[in-house]
């Protein structure tokens, strides 16, 4: 909730832990949990999801991988001690209408949803950043990880296929979305069509 008048007696009836509030007098007072007060300026809502420092792995570096051509680590995979360089796709993706305001509580029922959704596992979506517009709509930049090196021609185009046709599976947390574009690059550069 932004620039409202609650109290800290209001507070006390606030029970939500996803309540969050912004520009509100009752966020300077020190005594309150700081739990429901978030930043001094909208660009607080808006993040890059935070993974946690992989465990080192030998030889297994984002050097290792082919960044001329767009090559990463996924990071999901480094988390659990797997070193993986792929060529993912880059996803540009807005819910319209989410049931929420805050959206690090949901993460990881977002990873499932889009996942299950596109035949992927979970480990193989990762959010690289994301930002509220006003709406309130949430957009975001999702990264496609292939379980080997890349996608195979069919499944970039079975992927595109589910994202751009609105076959998502409904789901009331996330509400609605639309798919704003899908960047293909190497190795498919120029050889991607949709049929």
């Amino acid at each position: 909730m932004e620039n409202t008048q609650l109290t800290k007696n209001t507070l006390n009836y606030i029970e939500n832990d996803f309540c969050r509030l912004f520009g509100n007098p009752v966020c300077n007072d020190d005594s309150i949990k700081r739990v429901y007060c978030i930043g001094t300026a909208s660009s607080d809502f808006n993040t890059t999801p935070v993974m946690p420092a992989p465990p080192s792995i030998s030889g297994c570096t984002s050097e290792s991988c082919d960044k001329s051509h767009g090559q990463e680590l996924n990071p999901k995979l480094w988390q659990q001690d797997q070193c993986l360089c792929a060529y993912p796709l880059s996803v540009e993706y807005r819910l319209k209408s989410p049931s929420f305001s805050v959206f690090d509580p949901h993460e990881e029922g977002f990873y499932i949803w889009i996942s299950s959704g596109l035949y992927l596992q979970p480990h193989q979506v990762v959010v690289s950043n994301y930002m509220w517009e006003s709406g309130p709509r949430l957009r975001m930049n999702i990264k496609l990880f292939p379980n080997v090196s890349r996608f195979d021609q069919s499944k970039v185009e079975d992927i595109y296929s589910i994202l751009s046709n609105w076959s998502m599976p409904p789901n009331d947390m996330f509400g609605p979305y639309e798919l704003l574009g899908v960047e293909i690059g190497f190795p498919f550069n120029g050889t991607f069509s949709v049929h």
